[in-house]
């Protein structure tokens, strides 16, 4: 994967604030995201984690099997 965006912890207005920066936050309000590892619609409620790969800011649900990926790469 390419480089990661280190946030080991961030406020629910922090995020949201991130995710509309990346045009993200509608979308995700929609339906429109999925995780990057398995392709789960991802919500409000199972954001796990964003990562970057290719300049493109990607998104992770919490799925255990995709928490593992997330911190294998």
């Amino acid at each position: 994967m390419g480089e990661n965006i280190n946030i080991p912890a961030i406020h629910d207005d922090d995020l949201k604030s991130l995710l509309i920066k990346h045009d993200l936050y509608d979308k995700i309000l929609r339906g429109e995201v999925r995780c990057s590892m398995n392709g789960e619609t991802i919500t409000w409620e199972n954001i796990y984690g964003i990562f970057e790969e290719n300049g493109k800011i990607k998104l992770v649900c919490d799925n255990i099997e995709c928490i593992d990926k997330l911190k294998q790469s």
